[in-house]
């Protein structure tokens, strides 16, 4: 089975993903056989060809979550443990493990909340902070370069079709 998102427990099926959103925009705009099944089973290939190429990729010893970590680390510099796990969408036993991944690459320390000692806080260091913005900035460089490949007008299609598919509540 193909999985996306960051973390086991808050991952989803792919598949069982997509199916219940075709049911739910057939059911919620009557698009009762405009929608063939494989025209969903295409759809379900080629997102899990993008997922798999593009989000299980393991770019210079930095796994996919180390980076969200990082990336959510930016920003704001230190987050308790607890706000990482809402912001990435990450549960606590899979914030546990990247941690203690990223601590060793020295990318993170934590430390304990002095007046509350439950409070675990999470800090980017330099190193950590200099990985997270090359990650970015590779990101953002191979999607201007598959939008490039795509053209203008391939472009805006794909931009219009997703800010649809945001309206209709997906």
């Amino acid at each position: 089975m193909t999985k996306f998102g960051f973390c086991g427990e808050n991952s989803v099926d792919l598949y069982e993903s997509i199916e219940y959103n075709y049911l739910t925009l057939k059911d919620k705009f009557g698009y009762n056989d405009m929608i063939s099944d494989s025209q969903v089973n295409e759809l379900f290939i080629l997102l899990g060809k993008i997922i798999h190429r593009n989000f299980r990729r393991r770019e210079a010893g930095v796994t996919v979550g180390e980076g969200a970590l990082l990336a959510c680390l930016i920003d704001k510099g230190s987050l308790t443990v607890g706000e990482l796990c809402e912001i990435a969408g990450f549960g606590s036993g899979r914030i546990a493990n990247l941690l203690k991944a990223t601590e060793a690459k020295g990318y993170v320390v934590r430390r304990r909340d002095e007046e509350d000692g439950r409070k675990v806080w999470v800090t980017i260091t330099d190193a950590g902070r200099e990985e997270g913005v090359r990650r970015k900035e590779e990101i953002v460089s191979r999607c201007k370069e598959v939008l490039e490949r795509l053209g203008e007008e391939d472009t805006e299609n794909i931009l219009r079709i997703l800010r649809k598919l945001i309206d209709f509540g997906l």
